[in-house]
């Protein structure tokens, strides 16, 4: 009987020693880290490792490495103010136009250019195959705009495709007007902000330094009184300044 009561006796003290080392150990996981460092102890492993992977990596780069995708909205602010300055946009760029909201404004694209600062196309990102470009009056394929003319060009998006330095538009029948079109005009420097520069039928690009808000359109002038007298109306005009607003992680297309 007695090696069969020591041997009972030698079990439960042994089953109690292991509740106790469980209990430590349970007691040990259960403590933050916080407490773990308070009491001179390592913090605990983590329980769930993070397994990175290829799709979880960021692919971000810097805006002048060409190749890279831009996508945002485009803001008309008051000529002299921009984003830094706090200003409020005045209008914001739709995709026929100007819009007095951001949530309705158009979403555009481009790519980043080599070199840095050549003209691109603005692309519709909602509307597969129109892109911003200018139009032209009338039935005009070409049209000369200059430092000394009123001649003016209207900004919406268009179905039509020109090459940089194109002299002379391709012609547009899309949704929002129809005429003769440019669109690879835009430069977009590192402030985001947006000029165009125009192919002259005489084989001259033009960088138009006026963007004039008239009449609920936004127009490409290289003179703001050859501009007005040209409309010959009396409704108000403001000039502006465009900006790209970022809405989306850049994009490297390898």
């Amino acid at each position: 009987m007695f090696p069969i009561a020591r041997a009972v006796a030698f079990a439960l003290l042994a089953l109690s020693f292991f509740s106790v080392a469980q209990a430590s150990v349970a007691g040990r996981r259960a403590a933050t880290n916080a407490e773990r460092l308070a009491r001179g102890l390592a913090p605990a492993r983590p329980r769930r490792l993070y397994m990175g992977s290829r799709t979880n990596a960021a692919r971000a780069a810097p805006s002048s490495v060409p190749g890279t995708t831009h996508v945002g909205i485009l803001a008309l602010y008051a000529t002299g103010s921009s984003p830094t300055s706090g200003a409020t946009p005045v209008e914001w760029m739709g995709y026929g136009g100007p819009v007095a909201f951001s949530q309705i404004a158009g979403t555009f694209q481009y790519t980043e250019p080599s070199p840095a600062g050549s003209v691109v196309e603005l692309e519709c990102t909602t509307q597969s195959g129109l892109r911003l470009g200018g139009i032209m009056p009338a039935a005009h394929e070409t049209l000369q705009l200059s430092a000394s003319s009123g001649n003016s060009v209207k900004l919406t998006s268009v179905g039509a495709h020109t090459d940089a330095g194109a002299s002379r538009g391709a012609f547009n029948l899309g949704q929002y007007q129809v005429g003769y079109a440019e669109t690879t005009i835009f430069s977009v420097d590192d402030t985001g902000r947006v000029t165009v520069a125009w192919g002259n039928p005489d084989g001259s690009t033009f960088s138009a330094p006026y963007l004039v808000l008239y009449a609920a359109s936004l127009y490409v002038t290289g003179n703001i009184a050859g501009f007005v007298t040209a409309m010959g109306t009396s409704i108000s005009s403001i000039t502006v300044d465009m900006y790209f607003i970022e809405s989306a992680a850049s994009v490297v297309v390898y």
